[in-house]
This record gives structure tokens, sequence and C-alpha cells, in this order.
């Protein structure tokens, strides 16, 4: 399971870039999952990495806009 809240106003967490964060992802995964959950975290990763995918991600209007967003990046990059 899987959330992505976008954040209205940034938190300074101290980041090593030092920006704010604005996305909070959120992965849970049982215990035995072996590597899966790392492989998720490793997906989740590249996507905020390429900054069209990040800026589409910040500059979406709901839910239902963030969630077709990242279904299409994570299609994409099964690929």
């Amino acid at each position: 399971m899987a959330a992505l809240l976008k954040l209205e106003e940034p938190v300074d967490f101290a980041a090593a870039d030092g920006l704010p964060v604005e996305l909070v992802f959120g992965l849970l995964s049982p215990e035995n999952a072996g590597v899966t959950h790392l492989h998720a975290l490793a997906a989740i990763s590249r996507l905020v990495r390429d900054e069209r995918t990040h800026e589409a991600l910040m500059e979406a209007g709901g839910e239902e806009a963030l969630y077709a967003l990242l279904a299409n990046a994570t299609d994409r990059d099964a690929a």
C-alpha cells in the first residue's frame, strides 16, 4: 500500500539539498515482502527525480490527477 501527500505548505526537514519538502510518499509492506519494498522505493525515487514528472505532480489539481500521473508514470517506467 502506498500513499502520496501533496503538502499545502512545504516543510523544512533539513534535507541535503536545502529545499523544503512538498511531496511525501508513504509505503507499507508486509514483513515478508523481501526486497519488494526496496524496488518500490527505487521506482518512487526515479519518478520524483524526473523533472517533468515532479513538475506535473506539483501542478496536479487533485487526487484523481495525481493518481493518473502516477499510473501513467509507473506504466512508462515498467516498459
